[in-house]
């Protein structure tokens, strides 16, 4: 059964008057009282064509039914550099995204032709953000000193010619929170905020080679492992 969204009440935010295409009234239900949960979620992307963060708004269906409506997002995810200002002086320490439907990610439940979004009782739906250290203010971070102060080297890729280092940064620690109205008939979800440390790695090297040194990284969500265990 589709349910299509009719409108939000001002009374009860969050609660929707809802009504499916053959205007028969809803079932009573034990529904909960907010229609999405939103939370968000990191990983670090580092392999031969990127090496970036990728930052997801993820939302459930907690309603019975499925939900079908045209997609307006509208909202935000922010991320910010937890450095002490003393450190790095003027420079912007948060980079700012818009949500648009353009963000969706692998949303099989979203026609771009028609800008429906279809989503099953408990599915998700997930926006999408890649985020490569460039600030509000367009300040890269992996040129600032605070960034690269205390970074380590583990191999070399052409270790005969003595060339080619692969650098782990320190431990840098971001908050991000966000939020998104993902139907124009719902209210604004935000999502709890995040804490995460990650150790960035410059530049790309693995075991593909036989004069490499360079051990391949399998989890990337663990460089801080990696980068503790150096000399």
């Amino acid at each position: 059964m589709y349910v299509r969204i009719s409108f939000l009440t001002r009374s009860l935010p969050f609660f929707l008057l809802l009504f499916i295409s053959c205007k028969e009234p809803l079932p009573n239900r034990n529904d909960p009282t907010y229609l999405f949960t939103a939370n968000l979620s990191w990983a670090y992307n580092y392999t031969k064509t990127d090496n970036t963060y990728a930052i997801k708004l993820i939302l459930k269906n907690n309603y019975s039914e499925t939900i079908q409506a045209k997609a307006a997002v509208d909202g935000e995810i922010q991320i910010e550099w937890l450095i002490p200002r003393f450190l790095i002086g003027e420079i912007a320490t948060t980079r700012t995204v818009k949500l648009t439907n353009s963000n969706f990610y692998g949303a099989r439940q979203y026609d771009p032709s028609k800008g429906t979004l279809t989503i099953t009782s408990g599915d998700s739906v997930t926006l999408l953000f890649f985020w490569n250290l460039k600030m509000d203010d367009s300040t890269y971070l992996f040129y600032q000193p605070a960034f690269n102060d205390g970074r380590k080297w583990d191999c070399l890729w052409q270790e005969s010619m003595g060339i080619g280092y692969r650098f782990f940064f320190k431990p840098q620690a971001y908050r991000v929170t966000g939020h998104v109205r993902l139907f124009e008939q719902t209210g604004i979800m935000y999502a709890p905020e995040m804490l995460f440390s990650s150790c960035y790695i410059y530049p790309y090297r693995d075991k593909s080679t036989t004069i490499s040194t360079c051990a391949t990284i399998n989890d990337p969500q663990r460089t801080c492992e990696l980068y503790q265990s150096l000399p």
